[in-house]
This record gives C-alpha cells, sequence and structure tokens, in this order.
C-alpha cells in the first residue's frame, strides 16, 4: 500500500520532507572556519554556538507560508496559502509565489492544472544547479480509493516551461537531483519509517544491498521497496533504521543526508524519539545511491531534522531541528567539521541559502497549533 499525504500533512508533517520538497547544491572543501567564542551549548552536545545571528522577519501579506527556494537572480519562490482555512479542507490547490529579496512584488507563478485532476499542487523544492526551480506536482483525482499520481519536475522559471524529472507514483517524497547526471534520491520522511531511495526517468530504484552505517545495517529503501505495506503495527519498520533529507552537492561528487542507525531494533512512537546524524557520502549511480565505504559522520544528536539546503559551495548546511526541547529552530553546520551554530530559535519548517550564502531564509511557523507562519531571513557572520 502507498500513502498519499494531505495537504495538511504536507504542510506541517514532513516539513518539505513529504511536501515534495526537491533540492539540489554543490561542496567544496577548503579550510577551517575561523568560529567565535561559543556561549554553553545544549547538554550533551558539543561544537554547538547557541547564539542567534541577526535575523529579519519580511514583511508580508498573513497567512501560512509553506516552502521556499531562493533563486539564482536574488528573487524567492515560495508556497502561500492567504487563508489557512484552505490548507484543511484542501478547498485551492497549492499554488507558487515568487517575490523580491525585500519581499515586495509578490505575484503567483501562473502554472496549469493538469489533465484529469480535480486539485493539481505545486510544491517548491530548491534550486537545481542549472538554475532550475525543482518542484513538485500533485494530481488529485477526486475518484474514490484513487491515491493520485504525485512527480518532480523542474521549472524555467524566464518562460514557466516544465520539465518531468520522475514519476513517484502516489508518494509524497522529497527530491533532489544529482548535477550532470541522470538520476537523483526521494526522500520519504514521515515518522517511523524515513528512508530514502534512487530514483531516475524511469521512477524508483530499489537497492541491491543493505548499507552499513555505524555498525548497523538495513536498506535504506525501506518503505519504497516492492512489497512493503503500511500498517498500524507498533513493530512497523522495527527492524529497519532511518535515513531522510538527501542533498547533493553542486559538484555531483557528494551527498550529505541524515540517518538513524540506531533506531534499528527500536518499536512503536519510541523509534521517533530517537536522534539522528548528518552525514556524508559519494553517491554511485544505480539503487544502491551510495557508496558505504565512503559514508562520514559530520553530526550528532539533532532531534527532527527536516528543511535540509546545503550553500553554493557545499561547505555549510542549513536544517530545522532540535538540541532538546528548549533548543529548536534552525542550525548552520560546517559540513567538513560538524560544527554548529544557531540562526534563530523557533518552529522553522524549511531553509534555503542565498546565491551569495551570506543569508539563509526560512519558513517559520508563527504560534503552534495554528496555520499561520511568515519568512526570515538570516544573515550569517562575515568570519564565515
Amino acid at each position: 500500500m502507498e500513502v498519499k499525504e494531505g495537504l495538511a500533512e504536507m504542510v506541517r508533517g514532513r516539513r518539505l520532507g513529504c511536501v515534495l520538497l526537491m533540492c539540489s547544491v554543490a561542496l567544496v572543501l577548503s579550510g577551517c572556519p575561523v568560529w567565535p567564542q561559543r556561549s554553553a551549548a545544549p547538554p550533551g552536545v558539543a561544537g554547538v554556538d547557541v547564539r542567534p545571528v541577526p535575523s529579519e522577519r519580511l514583511r508580508l501579506p498573513p497567512g501560512e507560508y509553506l516552502n521556499v527556494a531562493w533563486l539564482p537572480d536574488g528573487t524567492i519562490a515560495v508556497n502561500y496559502i492567504a487563508d489557512p482555512e484552505d490548507v484543511q479542507s484542501q478547498r485551492r490547490p497549492l499554488k507558487i509565489y515568487r517575490l523580491e529579496r525585500d519581499g515586495t512584488q509578490m505575484r503567483e507563478l501562473r502554472l496549469p492544472q493538469q489533465p484529469g485532476c480535480v486539485r493539481t499542487d505545486y510544491i517548491v523544492n530548491g534550486v537545481m544547479a542549472d538554475g532550475r526551480l525543482l518542484a513538485g506536482r500533485n494530481c488529485v483525482t477526486g475518484e474514490p480509493g484513487d491515491a493520485g499520481r504525485s512527480e518532480a519536475i523542474a521549472v524555467d522559471m524566464a518562460t514557466a516551461q516544465m520539465t518531468t524529472m520522475a514519476p513517484l507514483r502516489s508518494y509524497s517524497a522529497a527530491v533532489a537531483w544529482r548535477p550532470g547526471a541522470s538520476e537523483g534520491v526521494a526522500s520519504y520522511a514521515g515518522g517511523r519509517c524515513a528512508s530514502l531511495t534512487a530514483i531516475d526517468s524511469s521512477g524508483f530504484l530499489p537497492a541491491p544491498q543493505p548499507v552499513m552505517i555505524d555498525g548497523r545495517s538495513w536498506h535504506l529503501d525501506t518503505v519504497f521497496r516492492p512489497g512493503f505495506e503500511f500498517s498500524n503495527s507498533p513493530k512497523l519498520c522495527q527492524p529497519y533504521g532511518r535515513a531522510r533529507d538527501a542533498q547533493y552537492t553542486n559538484d555531483g561528487n557528494t551527498i550529505v543526508f541524515f540517518a538513524s542507525p540506531q533506531t534499528i531494533g527500536v518499536s512503536g512512537k519510541r523509534r521517533e524519539d530517537i536522534p539522528w546524524n548528518m552525514y556524508r557520502a559519494s553517491p554511485v549511480a544505480g539503487g544502491q545511491l551510495l557508496d558505504a565505504t565512503s559514508i562520514r559522520k559530520v553530526l550528532t544528536g539533532i532531534g527532527d531534522p527536516h528543511g535540509l539546503a546545503l550553500s553554493q559551495d557545499g561547505r555549510w548546511a542549513s536544517v530545522a531541528g532540535d538540541f532538546g526541547r528548549h533548543w529548536v529552530g534552525a542550525w548552520l553546520t560546517d559540513t567538513t567539521t560538524g560544527r554548529a551554530r544557531l540562526l534563530g530559535k523557533g518552529s522553522v519548517n524549511t531553509t534555503a541559502f542565498s546565491p551569495d550564502r551570506r543569508q539563509v531564509i526560512a519558513t517559520v511557523t508563527d504560534r503552534l497549533g495554528r496555520l499561520e507562519s511568515h519568512l526570515e531571513i538570516y544573515t550569517l557572520p562575515a568570519s564565515l
């Protein structure tokens, strides 16, 4: 059985894990950062600077701001819903809007509704190496028992021309496309069974072998494997670890992702409380996705990571998550050393770097329990 999440779940659940969040960026190693004197790190977590950086809330109409991408020309693409009730009722399709860096000139990107669909949702995922917007396109047919269909697409922002990159069947999966290659990675971020799988223009590519991470081995593509079925059993996915939110560097030579191998053997809701680690590895062609011998742990102990983005040079990663309930927000991580710095506290959903990597934009929920949010821009220290 496949799972198709409703719009409300896509908005809040995956954090664009399960809203088709697609991205692709790059990593070039050079030197070490100059980190300022750190204030006290969260208990049990080393190498984390918890002083927030300067930030600015964009002045925009009220409503729900979901997934965001910062385009090469400096403009911003974002999913926006004026009436939060539309998220719950799913009365209107999810649309993409474009605005200037200062929040002005917000206008709808007019993309067509698909034939045979009662609603077509377009979901911002990120920016491809060639500058096109990476997005998800979800068709809701409205037919009883029909979960609809999803696909990853690339959008030329100058012409609005769309190219289908990969069919996703009825999964709400985040997709990243490997630069210079004909394949990428899909991420299912749902709860107990978070999974990664290789994809190409034909769809999902089953992994031929399990992957060993921190001494524990499992097929990273758990939910995508033929024959997998979701259930209400507390033992669902118990034999497997979890993996999610993968992104490629712009040169296509590195993949950065989150995994939780220590989840193996844990059952029920307790699986969702196990922290995650950030890893980097060398990608490989075909269903295996990555070279297990190249896996290197970058960051440990982050809870509920989502909204991962990489800077244009691949040195930095921005991610939403927590280091305990008092340290929830957006974080900046050096992918070469694993040192992390707080960008800002709050219920952050998705993040994206500016083209010059000097700023990070995020969608931030105003109040938990209410579908209202805003766009926040964090300015990174000049020393980075």
